[in-house]
Parts: structure tokens; sequence; C-alpha cells
């Protein structure tokens, strides 16, 4: 029990480290780019904007980290706290364009866990730090003025490098984009569903997967690049028992999009409480620092072509 505690203390530190180290960061670009103009103050707000819609034409990649607090009634005592380090590129990949512009958009979730508390028993925990599974959608989307829609595949990758933080299966389902945006706001809800379609091989005893992801957001846009608002995913497992198959979170965040040299950065901070949770035991916080840099798309041209007197849109 020692060496777990051991681990456990490692990777929350670590998790506090990585937190801070881009807390600092932040603060320091975010002053550097304090003397924006007016124009470049809307352009970074525009650049903002469009990184809360999870459809838009912007590349990026969507870095997090974090320190999860989970408790429950076969846990005596405080809070088990856990690290974590997940990234999520943005890549929308022109498909045509003509009357309505469409893209694929592919949102690779790439996530490990820092010293994440495993129940084993009543009480007793064992302590993992590893790559979990991937998940993987594909969503296509046509350019709308107002309306955000998106649909598509979903996958299950079975990436996790250690049993515990993974449900060694394949899966696949739908996953769906709806919402509306303003300049003044952006609202979205994006649910995806998966099943079990294989096993990974190596575990053939595992109850077959069937959950789902549900992320809801809603951005305010500030002067001067600033958001704020709540952007929490709830999870529902139908393996789980009777309470314990839901954990649905929520919580602000606060958010500043600066530039660094040509590159836009979006920080953001955010806390979040979980007000449905699982009995046994499972998440009840989170405080999690983001970063989002905006990369260069590496596909302009429309994989399918264009319709004639159409021409390629100029990207903030």
């Amino acid at each position: 029990m020692k060496s777990v505690a051991r681990r456990a203390s490692v990777g929350g530190r670590v998790a506090v480290a990585l937190a801070c180290g881009l807390l600092l960061g932040g603060d320091a670009r975010g002053q550097a780019g304090s003397g924006d103009t007016p124009a470049e103050a809307r352009t970074l707000g525009e650049v903002s904007a469009k990184l809360s819609n999870p459809v838009s034409d912007l590349w990026a990649i969507n870095m997090q980290v974090g320190i999860n607090f989970s408790d429950g009634e076969l846990n005596q005592g405080a809070a088990k706290a856990g690290g974590f380090f997940q990234m999520q590129p943005a890549l929308p990949i022109p498909l045509y364009e003509g009357e309505r512009t469409w893209r694929m958009i592919l949102r690779p979730t790439i996530p490990v866990r820092l010293g994440a508390p495993i129940l084993t028993g009543f009480d007793e925990y064992d302590h993992e730090t590893g790559l979990s599974d991937m998940l993987l959608p594909f969503l296509f989307a046509p350019a709308l003025d107002h309306w955000i829609l998106g649909g598509g595949p979903g996958f299950l990758l079975p990436t996790s490098t250690e049993d515990e933080l993974g449900r060694r299966q394949w899966g696949l389902g739908p996953a769906l984009v709806v919402g509306y945006k303003t300049k003044q706001w952006t609202a979205i809800v994006f649910p995806n569903y998966i099943w079990r379609i294989a096993d990974r091989g190596d575990q053939d005893d595992t109850p077959d997967a069937s959950f789902l992801t549900l992320q809801y957001a809603f951005n305010w846009n500030l002067p001067n690049a600033w958001q704020v608002g709540i952007n929490n995913t709830a999870s529902y497992d139908h393996r789980g028992s009777s309470g314990n198959k839901w954990n649905v979170p929520i919580g602000p965040f606060v958010s500043k999009t600066v530039r660094l040299g040509s590159m836009p950065v979006k920080f953001q901070l955010s806390a979040e409480y979980s007000v449905v949770h699982q009995d046994d035991f499972g998440q009840r916080g989170q405080v999690k620092f983001t970063a989002i840099p905006v990369i260069p798309g590496l596909i302009q041209e429309p994989i399918l072509g264009r319709s004639r007197g159409s021409s390629t849109p100029t990207v903030p």
C-alpha cells in the first residue's frame, strides 16, 4: 500500500506541476498580448468563438491537464485524487465547396491518466499511470450561418497500456453535434454512443461496452477575446449497476485568446462538480487547465473539388 500511495502522490504532483507551469506561461503570454489593436482583438475574438464550434474550419490542438477527485460509499476518508493529460486535435478536412460547403472533421481524443485511483475492494485502491482508450469521431458537417450540425461514426480504440485504464474492446457508434451560434454566444451538445464490436484479443471476459459521452457547452463572448461559460462532459455506462451509471458534472470556465507570434492560442481554466455521480466510487470534482493553439491547415483544397465560381475562403 505504501508503493500505491507513492504512485498516487507522484501522479498528483506531476499534474499540479504541469498545471502551474501552464498557468504561469498563460499569464505571461496574456500580458504580452495585452497591447493588441482593436482590429487584432476582434480577430482574436473571432478565433476564440470559432474554437467553441466543434465543426469550424480551424485546425487546432486542444491540450488539457488537471486533477480529478473521486469519492463514494466504498471510500473511507478524503476523496482520492488523480491527475490526467488529454490531447484532442481538431482536423477539419474540406470535402466540397459550392452552394453549401462540406467538411469532414476528425477529433481524436488521446487520454493519459496520472496516478488514477482504481478501486480494488472496500477502501482499497491501486494507482495507475498510462494511456487510456482513444475515441475517434468522424463528423461530416455543412457550413451554416447560425446552426451547428454534424454527424458520423465514432470509434473506440483499445489503446490502454494497463487493463484497468481501458475496456480492452473495439467499439463503434454514432456521434452527433447540434448547436447554435450568434456573435455573442455559442451553445452545443455533442453526444457519442459506443457499443462493443470486437475484443482486443488478449481479453474475452470483459462485459460488452455500451456507454455514452455527452459534451454540453455554452460560451459567452466578451470584449478583448475573453470568454466565460460552461463546457462539461457527462458520461453514462450501461453496464454499471443501479446508482453507478451516470456522472453529470457542471462548472464554469474563463478563457482568454492571445497571439504568440503569429499563432493564436486560447488559454482556459475551469472547475466542475458532479451533481449526479456514481454511488460506489466515481468522479466528484475536477480542476482543469486547457491550452488550444491554432495550427496551419494541412489540407486546403476540397477533396471532392468545388463548383464554378467558388473560391478558397480566408481563415483568420
